[in-house]
């Protein structure tokens, strides 16, 4: 990423460090609910993989 004619190196760098820390804060928060345990964030039961043996 390159940044226009008058942008400095500094600018550059603190806009793809602010577009980085936006990413894993995305990315962060579907993970965690992807993993979430139980409670209001679980993973809604329609995209759960179909056991074919049933658990005891």
């Amino acid at each position: 990423m390159r940044g226009g004619p008058s942008e400095s190196q500094m600018e550059l760098d603190r806009r793809m460090l602010d577009e980085r820390g936006k990413r894993l804060r995305t990315d962060l928060a579907k993970l965690l609910r992807q993993r979430a345990p139980f409670g209001t964030e679980r993973v809604p039961r329609r995209l759960h993989q179909r056991r074919k043996v049933h658990a005891v």
